[in-house]
């Protein structure tokens, strides 16, 4: 259990990594059997380039992956910043952490890497919960890459366009795993 609970935030902070520590992962990562609910996909997924990971008083608390990937909508090519592997530590949820991790990572998105859209895969059950920061759902079939071939991705695809009209609609084809 997190010492901090019950108190006020005091120091809310973040930060961008390759790697999650051991303190990292086993807050983060390790409490649970299939904690993000996606084994029931068989799915082999792409690996993240980078680590974003939200800090209440030097304690993990939350995090996602982050990385850039070239998809094919429609007729065009488009980059975008895939995010995924969002978690909260149990004892930290419904506190709002995922909401300003998000909000964290399209600021990155837009302000460091330069892209206008972002994409995630995300369960049924979240769709709410992004749609309410902005999220839509790409409403065309989503293509992606695993050992045996290209498959039709069994979950939901949403995107947040930084700008409307940046994303351009269409049938999308990931060209890689899925994040």
């Amino acid at each position: 259990m997190l010492q901090w609970l019950g108190k006020e935030p005091e120091i809310m902070s973040f930060e961008y990594k390759l790697t999650l520590n051991d303190i990292e992962k086993r807050t983060l990562l390790e409490w649970g059997d299939d904690i993000f609910a996606s084994e029931q996909f068989n799915l082999i997924w792409r690996p993240k380039d980078l680590h974003l990971v939200m800090y209440q008083q030097d304690m993990p608390v939350s995090k996602c992956g982050l990385l850039r990937q070239t998809i094919r909508v429609g007729s065009h090519d488009l980059e975008v910043a895939g995010i995924g592997g969002v978690v909260t530590a149990p004892e930290c949820q419904n506190q709002g952490f995922a909401t300003q991790l998000i909000d964290e990572a399209l600021r990155f998105v837009e302000t460091e890497w330069l892209l206008s859209v972002s994409a995630l895969f995300c369960r049924n059950e979240l769709v709410p919960f992004y749609q309410q920061l902005g999220w839509k759902g790409a409403e065309r079939e989503v293509m992606i890459v695993q050992p045996h071939g290209s498959v039709r991705a069994p979950m939901n695809f949403l995107v947040y366009e930084v700008a409307p009209g940046s994303w351009p609609g269409g049938a999308v084809e990931l060209g890689c795993l899925p994040w």
